[in-house]
């Protein structure tokens, strides 16, 4: 063999090892050129959404989300990705109706006594894994036996007292059979209220599900899935397109930024650094009229509320509560705190906001600001006014409350200090305490317990405090009693003696509430007109006084994507504030097939830069991250078997 020929032999080899470390990554190197490419075959299933989400997420597993252990509140942006992730079995939108196309159950159905119920699930529902979803995952996430929530913590509807037994049916039906009647078990067993079937094949196997922090790779049912892991404190989280969910994502992935504050979510939009956010109504104004973005304000997502004890004095007086109402000036609240994009709590004194409007009463009792009438009813009742000062009917008392409100929502504080000035035109000395949620809840606790908290007694005072649970559109969870939702009640688990006064009145809403749980509730009719009496007495009888109904404002950008919702659409970017509409996101997709857009994500802490979470677009890659070094060890082995072949064929021919 002579020189040449030797040279040329090890040459192909080293071509050969070469392309064969080359073969290795290929896969990834075409996905890679096809994300970084400008053009896409069809616009409807590529490119990236950028979705801006306020705050951290400190865990992904919904049984542990509720609350965010740091500060109190409950973790939204937590709530937004296991929604966008997970198919609950019958979801509701906020008018309350089903959202059956992102709904997991195709069917509903139960025993004329309301004691056995068969889920459903849709025909073809497959994780994302490309496992089947069948009962076997109904079973162990809502049956008696699996621990996953039957007789946990977590389990806040109480199944283990609530189901006698749940039968698997066949692959696709579970059949649960109850205690006693109760016609609202379907809802609230398959409503984003509770929790969303887990993949049975994966769970099954984790100890402790309640602790697991569920941050990814992950198995859902949802049209989106992690397939990475998330880092804690990371300003950005990438969502990849589920290729077996039933309504298909028309971009391959969302790429999710994490701000601090909605204010740097609207500054992210105007700088081209993101698609889509909710964003403050003090933002508004800088996207209304702009051809390059879109708005849309859906109405009465939250609830900001006026709380007392309804059984201490003097708020047992119905008449004292009704001059409270009257005295405050709830669309000053309105304009003053949420840029007027709130309905004002006298438009409806209830606690469903009008647009529930399959539960809305639409008659219910409207309380105007009106401070003559207000002092009118102080006056009947024997209050009195002495040195500036009013006067409880023993003529000798001044009318003295602490309002407290807490630091988690920004808005909760101004809302008070307006409730304040409004009360202090009735001649009330008011006071204002603004802590964090969890001291308001640690003080109510230990003021339940031993009647004093320093000072003062918080139960018998007031609580100005703000909720964005997911109730609305739900009227089985509407009616319940405030404190059974809301904080600080809730957190406590000291619920108050009573919920309506007087007497009479909470006997007929118990009444109202054992006829929607009976066998007369699975009549829509009779359901509908139980909700609509319950509301009518919660505006006439004010167990909490409703300041407003505050919206959300979603506004996006018009310049590389479409399929966004327009303007006051029916459905919502969200169902209830912060569980997203997984049907809604599925819609939006690139405009053109030349303007597929794609962007790679960092690994800044937002904690840290929030502004900086997005601040270039370079395509995206999915190549594996050692790629580089394979890339250069594959250069390395060929230059090293050039020279051995070169030195090789020197000796060779010394020999000779």
């Amino acid at each position: 063999m002579n020189r040449a020929r030797l040279l040329i032999t090890f040459l192909a080899l080293a071509l050969l090892v070469a392309s064969g470390m080359i073969g290795v990554l290929s896969p990834f190197l075409y996905k890679s050129s096809i994300a970084a490419s400008t053009s896409c075959p069809n616009p409807n299933q590529c490119g990236t959404l950028r979705l801006t989400l306020v705050g951290d997420p400190t865990t992904l597993n919904q049984l542990n989300a509720s609350v965010n252990q740091l500060t109190g509140a409950i973790c939204v942006s937590c709530w937004q990705i296991i929604t966008l992730e997970n198919s609950f079995g019958l979801p509701v939108l906020q008018n309350g109706t089903y959202n059956m196309k992102a709904s997991l159950f195709s069917s509903i159905s139960s025993n004329p006594s309301a004691t056995v119920w068969n889920f459903t699930i849709r025909p073809g529902a497959k994780w994302s894994d490309g496992t089947p979803i069948t009962s076997a995952d109904i079973n162990y996430t809502f049956g008696l036996q699996s621990g996953y929530i039957a007789g946990t913590g977590y389990d806040f509807i109480s199944l283990l007292n609530v189901v006698s037994s749940v039968q698997i049916v066949n692959s696709s039906t579970t059949e649960f059979i109850l205690n006693n009647a109760d016609a609202g078990f379907g809802s609230l067993l398959s409503s984003q209220y509770y929790f969303a079937p887990v993949p049975m094949h994966v769970w099954q196997n984790v100890k402790n599900p309640g602790d697991n922090l569920s941050l990814g790779p992950d198995v859902t049912s949802g049209p989106f899935y992690q397939n990475s892991t998330y880092t804690l404190g990371s300003s950005q989280l990438l969502l990849v397109a589920n290729p077996y969910y039933w309504d298909p994502a028309n971009v391959s992935d969302i790429l999710v930024n994490f701000v601090q504050n909605a204010s740097v979510a609207a500054a992210q939009l105007q700088a081209g650094e993101t698609d889509l956010a909710m964003i403050n109504p003090s933002s508004i104004t800088s996207f209304q009229g702009n051809s390059m973005f879109g708005l849309n304000v859906e109405p009465d997502r939250h609830m900001l509320y006026l709380e007392y004890n309804i059984t201490d004095s003097p708020f047992n007086d119905i008449e004292f509560r009704v001059a409270l109402a009257d005295s405050i000036n709830t669309n000053a609240i309105v304009q003053s705190v949420y840029n007027g994009e709130a309905t004002p709590g006298y438009a409806a004194g209830g606690l469903i906001p009008p647009s529930a409007t399959m539960w809305h009463n639409t008659s219910d009792t409207q309380y105007s600001y009106n401070l003559a009438l207000a002092m009118g009813n102080l006056t009947s009742l024997g209050f009195t006014q002495s040195g500036g000062k009013l006067l409880y009917p023993n003529g000798t008392t001044a009318v003295s409350f602490t309002i407290y409100t807490d630091t988690n929502n920004t808005g909760d504080l101004q809302a008070a200090q307006m409730v304040q000035s409004d009360l202090k035109a009735l001649n009330m000395s008011v006071n204002v305490i603004s802590e964090p949620l969890s001291t308001l809840d640690e003080q109510y606790t230990f003021s339940r317990v031993t009647s004093t908290f320093g000072n003062t007694n918080i139960t018998s005072q007031l609580v100005v405090a703000s909720t964005s649970l997911p109730i609305f559109g739900l009227g089985y969870i509407d009616v319940r009693p405030a404190y059974e939702n809301y904080f600080p009640w809730s957190a406590s688990d000291l619920e108050q003696p009573n919920w309506i006064l007087p007497s009479n009145i909470e006997t007929e809403y118990n009444s109202l509430v054992a006829n929607m749980n009976s066998s007369a509730g699975l009549v829509l009719s009779q359901l509908q007109q139980s909700v609509s009496d319950i509301d009518g007495l919660n505006a006439q009888y004010l167990p909490l006084i409703v300041l407003a109904y505050p919206d959300t404002i979603w506004a996006y950008s018009n310049s590389t994507l479409t399929g966004f919702l327009a303007a006051n659409a029916a459905l919502g970017f969200d169902m209830g504030s912060y569980y997203l509409n997984p049907a809604v996101f599925s819609s939006i997709h690139c405009i053109t097939a030349q303007n597929c857009p794609s962007y790679t994500v960092t690994t800044t802490s937002s904690s840290t830069s929030s502004s900086t979470s997005s601040t270039s677009s370079p395509s995206k890659s999915t190549t594996p991250p050692n790629y580089d070094i394979l890339l250069i060890l594959a250069i390395v082995v060929v230059l090293v078997l050039i020279a051995f072949g070169t030195y090789a064929t020197r000796r060779r021919r010394k020999k000779q």
